[in-house]
Order: structure tokens, then sequence, then C-alpha cells
């Protein structure tokens, strides 16, 4: 599992390897185990020291966003008899992030070259946030 902290590098993809002829491109993140805390997670390709201050307006190296809405505080875990909520909210699940059209963009513009995936987590008012509370298990890009 990875452990997310804001700015990290989570994955390296080779941009002549991705399909260019594609009608949808979506970013998928596996096993995705939900967050206590709600932030948006900024997701960035080919720009490694990105941050809450890295722009996301007219920056091609910007992806796109996933906002998550945290299952708030409780026990330690769901399976602690103190905690009230449903154990359905810790279940792991697949996100999927389209980024169709600006992924388009940015391989027109780095058609070769290696392209680091780094996520920033923001609160909600655009602090970056060290230590989100996301793990998941890989990502991968899938085009169709």
């Amino acid at each position: 599992m990875i452990g997310l902290k804001s700015g990290m590098t989570v994955a390296h993809f080779e941009a002549a390897e991705i399909a260019r002829e594609f009608a949808r491109a979506e970013f998928r993140f596996h096993q995705v185990v939900p967050p206590r805390r709600s932030f948006e997670l900024r997701v960035f390709l080919g720009e490694p020291d990105a941050t809450a201050t890295t722009s996301t307006s007219g920056n091609p190296h910007y992806i796109g966003s996933e906002f998550f809405y945290g299952v708030g505080p409780g026990g330690a875990s769901p399976e602690e008899n103190n905690d009230s909520r449903d154990p359905q909210q810790f279940a792991s699940i697949e996100l999927r992030l389209n980024v169709t059209d600006r992924l388009r963009r940015l391989l027109a513009i780095h058609p070769v070259g290696v392209l680091p995936l780094s996520l920033v987590a923001v609160d909600r008012r655009g602090g970056e946030i060290e230590d989100p509370g996301l793990s998941f298990e890989s990502v991968s890009i899938v085009t169709s």
C-alpha cells in the first residue's frame, strides 16, 4: 500500500507507451482506502515538484482533481465496538479520474519521456495537507 504524503511522486509513465488514439483516458487508483478527513487531491503529470501553490490554471501538467469527503473521526478501526460508523465506509474502492482532454494536451507537448505522477492534498482553504491519511495499492492509466 502507498501511504500518500502530499507532493509525493507515486508512479512514472513513459509518454511514448500511452496510446495516442483514445476516446477516453482515466487514471485509476486501485484499492483506495477512504480517508478520515476531507480534501482535494490535485493530480499532476510531468511536474514532480508540485505543491499546493503550483498553478492549476493553464498548467498543462495539471491533469485534474478528485475530492474526498472523509469518513470522520472515530475509533482506531471500524471493528472497534465504540465506532458507530458503518464498516462499509472503510471498504477499499477503485477510483477513476477522467483525464481525457488534459492528457491529450499534455501528450501533444510531451510525446516522449518519463512523466512522473505527483499528488498534492489541499484543504478547503488551499493549504497543503502533508499527511492526508489516504492510501491505495497502485495507479494506472487506462485508455479506450
